[in-house]
């Protein structure tokens, strides 16, 4: 197992389908929905060559959410999420937070709380792949990200601001959803909707989005976080 850390966080799905069903609250720090063979193919298929150590973490863990809470959506992204993003497909298109990170030889592979992302390589060293927040890299693996962001919901948050400080200094100031806004009164309305495995943010009226992944409804409303 390269991810031993993470397994007892593996979503039980009739577990959680009773409890949404009878409105129950879970107490869950992490949880993460396994992956079929095909979801896993096709983002190998879109993307040569691919992060090593995200492809094991898809076959072992999946994909799933760090530190749940109702305003919390931690995520890794789930294999037709990451085409999305990475493609600027569909709600993505016109994300310029999004737009600001993507880099040649990275993929984006995981969005914080605050609609923020961070990006992976796709070469790998030794087989490892470094994980970075704005071009700083935060950990030389994802491994090691994984297990010292599981531990503590504080780490990414501090590191993030440590990074967007230096940048500060040197004249690049960190980029925000309120930042995307400051030309209109109000920033448009966001509600949450489910499709199948993840929350989706969408604008009013809602969009549709293709979701292929496996893993059953939930609602995040219904977690309770255990830090």
């Amino acid at each position: 197992m390269y991810y031993p850390f993470l397994h007892e966080y593996k979503a039980d799905r009739e577990l959680i389908s009773q409890a949404i069903a009878e409105r129950q609250k879970l107490k869950i720090r992490h949880v993460f929905y396994g992956l079929s063979e095909e979801d896993i193919a096709a983002a190998l298929t879109e993307f040569d060559p691919f992060p090593r150590e995200l492809k094991t973490f898809y076959e072992e863990i999946g994909f799933g959410y760090f530190h749940c809470h109702r305003e919390w959506t931690n995520r890794i992204l789930d294999p037709w999420s990451l085409i999305h993003v990475n493609r600027a497909k569909g709600q993505y298109r016109n994300d310029r937070l999004l737009q600001n990170t993507m880099s040649e030889n990275r993929l984006v592979f995981f969005q914080t709380f605050n609609g923020l992302y961070l990006t992976i390589d796709i070469h790998d060293e030794n087989g490892k792949n470094a994980v970075y927040y704005r071009g700083e890299c935060l950990r030389t693996s994802l491994q090691d990200f994984l297990n010292v962001y599981s531990q503590g919901r504080d780490y990414l948050n501090d590191n993030m601001k440590g990074i967007d400080n230096e940048l500060a200094k040197q004249g690049k100031p960190p980029e925000t959803l309120r930042d995307l806004f400051h030309d209109s009164p109000q920033p448009p309305k966001v509600r949450t909707s489910f499709a199948r495995s993840e929350v989706k943010q969408v604008q009013d009226p809602p969009k549709p989005v293709a979701q292929k992944t496996s893993a059953p409804p939930f609602m995040p409303g219904s977690w309770t976080i255990v830090d």
